[in-house]
């Protein structure tokens, strides 16, 4: 049995459920980023962190076969920060955000399925492709200093790669740097995981994207890209289902046609006096039932308290002038997913 050194027994001495939200991020970021630490000096083994994973599984709705799934996935799919999450929580941490992240991460693996692996003729290719792991790793150290990305060309170079080959280090790497990616990102739980900042995680993740363009260079295997012809509006709201005309109201929508490359779009879901505004990043576009590519710091819904009055005003000039008088409703905004039903009229679209 793997031993525990007393650093981590000590964690669970500074956990408190009467914690505020400060206090609870506080200690979870420093609980888990001293667990990084003790994972990477090998002070505290994987095989530690993930057992206690496994158990808080248990405890959770997860069957037998879920987590049998979990434990034979590849080491690389089980990120050491899914690790950790599952360690602190199985040890009694009463993290939401954690939480959250843990069961979603969980159950988007459940669903991970592997190719059929290629079949290795010789023992060469295992040779070479493990000595390249370990020659990458070492020159991954300086990954963070200030020398500039590596001529990765020119390391890879007379190393007898052939295309499988690079098929292989790209698979294995991979996950490290959708890790690094998130991180970048802003996702919370990856980031707590980790002591660098946005501009570290992307310099990062840039040392990983120039050993890709490397090794893609020995894919030899070229494909014929058929272009595809561009959908016409009407094609790509196919699948949109929402309210064609309200009587009470003597509202009759805008063809969701035209909500495909607006600047804006109001709409009404007269069932529970909700008014949304969507503003685009750039132009706004829709998939299946729902509009996308939408600025989500400023789109938003608000409940409307009289409709019948109010709605005029927040329909009628200019998109600068329809978010100002968004913006003065004094009902509480909410976050928007841009999903559209049969309940909802489409009230105005803004095409600058």
């Amino acid at each position: 049995m793997p031993r525990v050194s007393k650093a981590i027994s000590s964690l669970m001495l500074f956990w408190s459920n009467d914690f505020t939200d400060k206090q609870q991020y506080d200690q979870w970021l420093k609980s888990s980023n001293a667990l990084w630490n003790m994972e990477k000096e090998d002070e505290i083994k994987r095989t530690v962190l993930e057992d206690s994973m496994l158990k808080y599984m248990k405890s959770l709705e997860y069957t037998p076969k879920d987590i049998r799934k979990i434990e034979n996935l590849k080491d690389y799919d089980k990120s050491t920060s899914l690790l950790i999450v599952g360690y602190l929580l199985n040890k009694g941490y009463n993290y939401e955000p954690a939480k959250t992240y843990f069961k979603n991460t969980i159950n988007k693996l459940l669903k991970k399925t592997y190719e059929k692996p290629v079949k290795i003729v010789t023992s060469k290719v295992v040779d070479v492709t493990s000595g390249l792991i370990c020659d990458i790793e070492e020159l991954e150290n300086d990954k963070l200093s200030g020398k500039g990305l590596p001529n990765f060309e020119e390391f890879l170079s007379g190393k007898n790669i052939d295309s499988t080959t690079a098929k292989k280090l790209m698979a294995y790497f991979k996950p490290y740097y959708d890790e690094y990616k998130m991180g970048y990102d802003g996702v919370e739980e990856v980031i707590e995981g980790y002591s660098y900042n946005k501009r570290q995680f992307g310099k990062i993740c840039k040392w990983y994207e120039g050993l890709f363009e490397a090794l893609g260079k020995y894919n030899k295997v070229t494909k014929t890209v058929r272009k595809t012809k561009p959908k016409t509006p009407s094609q790509i709201v196919k699948g949109m289902k929402y309210m064609r005309k309200d009587d009470d109201l003597n509202i009759t929508s805008v063809k969701s046609e035209e909500i495909v490359g607006a600047k804006a779009v109001t709409l009404y879901n007269v069932k529970n006096r909700n008014f949304y505004l969507y503003v685009a990043k750039d132009k706004l576009s829709v998939k299946g039932t729902s509009i996308v590519d939408f600025d989500e710091t400023l789109s938003g819904s608000k409940i409307l308290r009289q409709p019948n009055d109010m709605l005029k005003g927040l329909t009628e000039g200019t998109r600068t002038r329809i978010m100002k008088e968004y913006e003065k409703l004094s009902t509480k905004s909410k976050s928007v997913s841009g999903r559209v039903n049969t309940d909802m009229l489409i009230l105005s679209v803004y095409r600058k």
